[in-house]
């Protein structure tokens, strides 16, 4: 039986008759559904993407997803040759970071808190994965190689509006000002000098 191209269901009869005389016979109505067994694993395609964001990307962003209906992003495929309910897919991310967030449904990975690298302590590339699953196994994964790129998102700042220095006419060139000046950005957006 081919649950994808037969019937969902038989019905017949069956009679039982027995040898004696008179010949007695009785019968039954039978019921056989064909229920259709998870024979596919999802598949992805592509199996993985790169992708580069900046950490200044707005909380609830897309950034991947199976929908090519939602936006400009990066788009990949999970299918699944099974009819049914057991084609049915969710998706799973398989990561604990809590900045990213998969839908169950349409597999979407959205921006799920501030990326700011310069609060919090970050790496700047992860290998999020998400699992396609279907009503029996996750067997499928799409690595999504993420990797967020610094901003010079804030100004440098002087601990005091204005310095005030005096310096007589026989100071040697070179004597430093004294000033405070600081920049919350970390890495190459931060603090290269005065």
């Amino acid at each position: 039986l081919v649950y994808a191209t037969q019937p969902r269901s038989y019905n017949f009869s069956v009679w039982c008759y027995d040898n004696l005389s008179p010949n007695l016979s009785s019968n039954a109505s039978v019921t056989i559904s064909v229920v259709e067994v998870d024979k596919y694993a999802p598949v992805f395609t592509p199996t993985y993407i790169f992708l580069t964001v900046n950490e200044t990307t707005p909380v609830g962003t897309i950034l991947a997803s199976t929908r090519r209906d939602v936006g400009t992003f990066k788009v990949y495929n999970a299918t699944d040759m099974d009819v049914g309910p057991q084609g049915v897919l969710h998706y799973i991310l398989n990561y604990s970071d809590p900045r990213f967030s998969v839908d169950a449904t349409f597999g979407t990975l959205t921006v799920q808190q501030s990326l700011n690298l310069d609060y919090i302590n970050a790496t700047t590339f992860i290998n999020l994965i998400i699992h396609a699953c279907d009503p029996h196994v996750c067997s499928a994964d799409f690595n999504i190689y993420t990797t967020i790129i610094r901003q010079n998102d804030h100004y440098p700042m002087f601990s005091q509006k204005e310095y005030s220095v005096t310096y007589n006419d026989s100071t040697p060139p070179g004597q430093v000002i004294p000033s405070n000046c600081t920049d919350q950005d970390i890495g190459v957006g931060a603090l290269q000098g005065v």
